[in-house]
């Protein structure tokens, strides 16, 4: 519990602050204080990118925090496993592109799921296999009726490392 509070009270603390930046950013990108060059634009658009970036990782702790403490309760609907894996590949489809990492949908069904909590947990999952998949790989969402699995051309974990974690 003591954890929970920490991860919850330090998500919290840092929503303020990163929102803040995120603003003064985006009046920096509108030429509030005077134009922009091309280069200071990219450099703005990327550092915009990544404010968004760690606003949603801190979303998610705060989240993942009201979970573990029970404050949040599933939403159980029928889900198109087809649907969330396509919107899933579409988030990392820019980064595998440029990474060289095929991406492929296979199958289809349906799941009895919180559609929210599934699609963050897929998002995750495929984060992390384009994280370890080399260049010119292979990420593969392989789907059947209340069934999703993730396969990738990266290095896997060790039948030890496995054993460790459960």
């Amino acid at each position: 519990a003591a954890k929970s509070d920490f991860v919850g009270n330090v998500s919290h603390e840092l929503r303020t602050p990163l929102t803040s930046m995120r603003l003064s950013v985006a009046n920096l990108i509108d030429g509030v204080v005077g134009e922009l060059d091309p280069k200071q634009r990219r450099t703005l658009d990327r550092v915009q990118g990544e404010l968004d970036r760690m606003i949603a990782l801190v979303a998610e702790l705060l989240e993942l925090t009201r979970i573990e403490a029970g404050a949040v309760e599933p939403e159980l609907k029928l889900v198109d496993l087809a649907n969330l894996a396509r919107i899933g590949i579409e988030g990392i489809a820019p980064c595998a592109k440029q990474k060289g990492v095929a991406l492929a949908v296979e199958g289809a069904g349906t799941a009895l799921a919180d559609p929210a909590l599934l699609q963050r947990a897929l998002g995750n999952l495929l984060d992390n296999a384009l994280k370890f998949t080399e260049a010119g790989g292979q990420i593969e969402v392989l789907l059947a009726p209340g069934r999703l699995v993730i396969q990738d051309s990266g290095p896997g974990f060790s039948q030890g490392e496995l054993e460790a974690w459960s």
